[in-house]
């Protein structure tokens, strides 16, 4: 079973601006729940945005590694966990930002499987993470408000 969590936030931003948050790992060490960030692998260029870049998430309930998969700056960022301490698969997620009126449109999308009898907790995990996201999107707009203050 394959489920999509998704969270869309509305941030009164420029659209580069809130690329550059929401994508730059020093960022995450300011949300609850983080431990630490870094780099493990540079990716194609010293952005640790850019395509090919693994980066470490130290939460309070595991250790995750994603690896970015492809980079459209600044429309969209993917990337996909390589590791991470859930019995479940990562398909892969995207951070899409488009100029609106007034700011920009963050969608953060996150696409996981899980196989065998437990596949029925997906739709509750698939809740649980979209929720999670939601929370990082709003903890992510209250940092760039109060830079642009």
């Amino acid at each position: 079973m394959i489920k999509t969590c998704r969270a869309s936030t509305f941030i009164p931003a420029p659209i580069e601006q809130v690329f550059d948050v929401f994508t730059d790992y020093k960022t995450y060490r300011l949300l609850s729940g983080v431990k630490s960030t870094r780099v493990l692998q540079v990716g194609q260029s010293d952005q640790s945005y850019s395509l090919g870049t693994i980066r470490e998430l130290d939460l309070r309930f595991g250790v995750f590694h994603e690896q970015v998969m492809d980079v459209n700056y600044p429309h969209y960022w993917d990337y996909k966990f390589i590791k991470w301490p859930l019995s479940l698969t990562h398909i892969g997620g995207r951070m899409s930002f488009k100029s609106v009126t007034g700011g920009t449109q963050m969608t953060w999308e996150s696409t996981i499987e899980m196989k065998g009898k437990v596949s029925f907790t997906l739709p509750l995990i698939a809740w649980i993470s979209g929720y999670g996201l939601k929370l990082m999107s709003l903890q992510m707009k209250k940092i760039i408000v109060k830079k642009a203050r």
